[in-house]
């Protein structure tokens, strides 16, 4: 046997690490084996006989790198990928191609929220940042939001397109108070409205600092594309971008317990890392349940998180109980997403299409069906975060 020695490393000399899903095949088109390898790290060593051999490594942007090499009898072969010069290697190949506009969700000065004339009332009903695409939903039209918070705008408006941002809470770090402040983005081209909701407070794993979220808006159309400069956590929602859910939980399968347990950090990373355990569940893939206690916390510690009520709702309905819940039942999973529904809109857009299964399973509440239903309706299919998209009516 032999060894190949597989890696990726970038042009420009850049050192962020980041788990790539690489495909292991020989010429012929048998896969050998799947791993995943670290950028600008070293080699992945994996055992083949002799041959002709092809790599070929999934990017979180859509994009395929691929190399080949002839191996002997004995010893090391190598494959070096090389990564182009990117400034977000898991940015969508179509929001990196087009003529955008970029916004960092840093937060703003302290001050009051000026809202437009008649909807104070309107303002009352939305008492933290995910309840804030709900009402925005309701009506966009009407909630014509401002940025008096910068001392100029955020953003010019362009002929046809208008994008707007509107804080929610007080600015900073999550630092053990309620998960409720952030941003509301959102852009308006012709007749089509688009908005996402950012909390504040996304905090590396890494070096517990505070990670912002990149904003691209795509001057031709007014799509959003929600990108966390973090490295360690901003690949996997590249793939979920893309529609590769199965390599999100590839890139995820080493990180999903420790983000989960890490949840006082970061409960933002850890309902991801949530939802990743959660499908493996529910396709009968797990290796212990220790983790579903973890859900439960999720939802106590952090009641203003949607999506914790939803992933939570859903173990119990599939009788995936924690192992110390005896007073769980799957009776109680209607609970749980009324939670969901009564606090707004989950971060993740993998939370809607949850929530809607659970509400459709129970057939208990007709209304919050028929508002989870149209929720779904409107989730653009692409995007990680939760982003809405609306045509005004003519």
């Amino acid at each position: 046997m032999s060894d190949l020695l597989i890696s990726i490393n970038a042009l420009d000399g850049t050192t962020s690490q980041w788990l790539v899903p690489t495909t292991v095949r020989r010429l012929d088109g048998d896969i050998v084996k799947q791993i995943d390898v670290t950028t600008n790290a070293g080699p992945e060593r994996v055992s083949v006989g002799s041959g002709t051999y092809l790599a070929e490594a999934y990017l979180p942007s859509g994009e395929l790198l691929r190399g080949s090499t002839t191996v002997g009898d004995t010893g090391e072969t190598s494959i070096r990928l090389l990564l182009s010069p990117s400034p977000h290697e898991w940015l969508q190949t179509s929001a990196r191609m087009t003529s955008t506009v970029r916004l960092t969700s840093r937060p703003a000065m302290p001050a009051a929220v000026d809202f437009p004339p008649g909807a104070r009332t309107r303002a009352a009903r939305v008492p933290h940042i995910f309840s804030a695409l709900r009402v925005w939903l309701e009506d966009p039209r009407n909630v014509q939001l401002r940025s008096p918070i910068l001392p100029q705008p955020l953003v010019p408006s362009y002929s046809d397109m208008l994008v707007e941002r509107f804080d929610f809470g007080p600015p900073g770090a999550f630092t053990g108070g309620p998960v409720g402040s952030g941003i509301l983005f959102i852009s308006r081209h012709f007749t089509t409205w688009y908005a996402v909701a950012l909390p504040f407070g996304w905090v590396t794993i890494d070096n517990l600092g505070e990670a912002h979220f990149e904003v691209v808006i795509n001057r031709s159309t007014g799509a959003i594309t929600t990108v966390v400069q973090d490295q360690r956590f901003g690949p996997v929602l590249g793939y979920l971008a893309d529609g590769q859910s199965a390599l999100a939980a590839r890139v995820l399968d080493r990180q999903a317990m420790e983000l989960l347990a890490e949840k006082l950090m970061n409960p933002f990373a850890a309902a991801a890392g949530g939802y990743v355990l959660v499908q493996r569940a529910l396709a009968g893939i797990e290796t212990s349940p220790q983790w579903r206690n973890w859900i439960r916390n999720l939802s106590n510690w952090f009641p203003t998180l949607p999506d914790g009520w939803i992933l939570r709702g859903t173990l119990l309905l599939n009788g995936l109980l924690a192992n110390d819940a005896a007073d769980d039942s799957s009776s109680a999973a209607h609970e749980c997403f009324r939670r969901a529904i009564t606090l707004g809109v989950p971060l993740f857009a993998g939370g809607v299409r949850l929530l809607l299964t659970g509400m459709m399973t129970l057939a208990e509440d007709d209304a919050a069906i028929a508002w989870v239903r149209r929720l779904s309706l409107h989730v653009e299919p692409h995007q990680p975060f939760t982003t809405l998209r609306v045509e005004e009516p003519q």
